[in-house]
């Protein structure tokens, strides 16, 4: 898949669109604005994990890299140990080359329980109980892990966390990657971590200062609980958006961005476009 970076006049040009936009017709009244609806005509709308037929690509180094590859990441291994996260903040995702579920910050050990084999670029992942701030079951990248030492745990023995049980919408369904998006409103700021899976996510590790408008933030999913049930964090009162960012603000490319806080414009109405083949939105 070709990467969907844009020259910087076309990010500009598309932002300040976004922040004149006007949405065509009201959403349902147990809808906010903005957000894609089940039920509507994106394209492409199916239960369900989707089923990639691209190449598996390294991850997640690219913005295209990350998503569900089919490159025998199924059959994992036990395999034990304590392991350290090596850089500011390493991506946590939901299975072996899965979707960001979080960040693990540096120094935070990893109480492995099983590990994957090799896919075709030569990367394996790790998956168990990880310490810090995520503080949950969750799979990271070998390469930026480090041995610790040879106790082994008991918790977190299947660390999968089914896509339903993490977002309500996705970008796509048929692509790897994040789609093009940007941030329309000066307040927006990124976190590593809402905790995703939890009925009101747990939003820990702003990162960044307020960004500058039309910063590019390409998008992954919608967190939600639950099959196309979309929520407010009690605590900030916003939906939470699953970003890439390509400059890596804050030391992660991938992180969450509050989704009026860096999406909507003065009216508050947005729209985050759908991905090659439309939204996603999968059973839990």
């Amino acid at each position: 898949m070709q990467s969907r970076r844009m020259p910087h006049s076309i990010v500009c040009s598309l932002c300040l669109a976004a922040m004149l936009v006007v949405t065509s017709s009201a959403a349902a009244a147990n809808w906010p604005k903005g957000l894609p609806q089940p039920g509507r005509s994106y394209g492409e709308v199916s239960k369900g994990e989707p089923t990639f037929s691209l190449e598996p690509q390294t991850f997640p180094t690219t913005p295209e890299a990350v998503g569900i590859h089919p490159d025998g990441f199924e059959e994992t291994k036990k395999g034990g140990g304590q392991w350290t996260c090596n850089n500011t903040w390493d991506v946590i995702t939901n299975k072996a080359a899965g979707v960001l579920i979080g960040n693990c910050s540096k120094g935070s050990i990893l109480n492995r329980t099983r590990y994957s084999n090799k896919n075709a670029s030569g990367i394996e992942f790790s998956g168990g109980y990880i310490s810090g701030s995520y503080n949950y079951c969750g799979w990271l990248e070998n390469g930026a892990i480090t041995y610790k030492d040879g106790k082994n745990y008991t918790g977190c023995s299947e660390p999968w966390t089914p896509y339903g049980k993490i977002g309500y919408a996705y970008n796509s369904r048929t692509q790897s990657g994040p789609t093009y998006a940007a941030s329309v409103n000066p307040g927006c700021q990124l976190y590593a971590n809402v905790h995703p899976w939890q009925s009101t996510p747990e939003v820990t590790d702003v990162i960044t200062g307020a960004l500058p408008v039309c910063t590019q933030l390409d998008w992954r999913y919608i967190v939600g609980y639950g099959p196309n049930q979309p929520h407010k964090d009690g605590q900030y009162g916003d939906y939470w958006v699953a970003v890439f960012d390509p400059a890596g603000y804050g030391g992660t490319n991938w992180a969450y961005a509050p989704f009026y806080g860096c999406f909507a414009n003065s009216k508050g109405e947005v729209t985050l476009e759908p991905g090659e083949g439309g939204y996603w939105f999968p059973e839990e």
